[in-house]
């Protein structure tokens, strides 16, 4: 997160790849000038973070500029003062019945002023007010050495938006205080769940038990494909074969930014090996 604590407008810019990188130039000049240029992409979302960190998040990456509601709202009001009739353009529309023709003229700051007020009103983008669903086609690791957050029980891909991502899910308890033994018809559990944004088949790894083959992967080292992660609590009916967890997103990055915080909802029904153990579950993912 940028910090902004004794920083004058403090500004920084991720990008995914530095292909979207298009130029960078620093002057050996005595103004030491510096000029970065890049491929931002298509708009995501526009929103202030935290009251003081105004953020831009496109399809290539995210800009950040510390800058709080109340210095947007001042500069506007400077600009108005100063530039009271400056003019962008114009437009002619016709009266009706007089056939008089009225010349419109669209001036800096009101564009200036839309513009902000856009940004900074407490509304989500389009893509955010909808949910966000994927489809899970998951493996379970029959090398699982038991509940821990080091080795994942279940490994796949994810389809989002016909993408796919890799998904991994780390088993940590039974979400039951002092219960983690398997009892009865329903089994009850706690997850690690995170989105990786990677073309490589996370599926190869299993089975393994080995907490080196994962540690790249793990989201506490924030590997660099990493999209979206969080908790999740949750049950499987061993009669049905039905599984749902209810949770949140505690990380998000890029342009699933927008999600970070959201309620996350899965639902599936796992499929059986003949000998009795767990072998697949397809299911689905639903952001809030």
């Amino acid at each position: 997160m940028l910090i902004t604590e004794n920083l004058e407008h403090a500004f920084s810019i991720e990008l995914k790849n530095k292909r979207h990188v298009k130029h960078i130039f620093i002057s050996d000049e005595a103004h030491e000038r510096v000029l970065f240029e890049g491929n931002f992409g298509k708009l995501l979302n526009m929103s202030l973070v935290e009251g003081d960190i105004l953020e831009l998040i496109g399809v290539n990456g995210v800009l950040r500029i510390s800058l709080t509601r109340g210095q947007l709202q001042e500069t506007v009001k400077a600009h108005l003062r100063s530039n009271p009739s400056s003019e962008v353009g114009s437009y002619t529309s016709t009266k009706k019945g007089g056939g008089k023709k009225m010349r419109c003229k669209a001036s800096r700051a009101l564009s200036l002023t839309l513009a902000l007020t856009l940004a900074l009103l407490p509304v989500m983008t389009a893509q955010a007010k909808n949910p966000l669903y994927g489809a899970m086609d998951l493996e379970f690791n029959t090398a699982w050495p038991g509940p821990q957050d080091e080795v994942p029980d279940w490994v796949g891909a994810i389809t989002i938006d016909g993408e796919t991502y890799g998904m991994l899910f780390f088993a940590i308890g039974s979400g039951k205080a002092f219960d983690d033994d398997l009892k009865g018809n329903v089994h009850f559990f706690e997850e690690i769940w995170a989105i990786y944004d990677t073309d490589f088949d996370l599926t190869s790894l299993i089975p393994s038990s080995s907490a080196t083959d994962w540690e790249y992967w793990l989201p506490c080292n924030h590997p660099d494909e990493l999209v979206l992660w969080g908790y999740d609590q949750g049950q499987t009916n061993i009669r049905t074969s039905k599984y749902h967890m209810t949770g949140s997103v505690e990380e998000a990055f890029g342009e699933f930014s927008v999600w970070e915080g959201r309620n996350v909802y899965m639902s599936g029904v796992i499929e059986w090996y003949e000998t009795g153990g767990p072998h697949y579950a397809p299911g689905t993912l639903r952001i809030n």
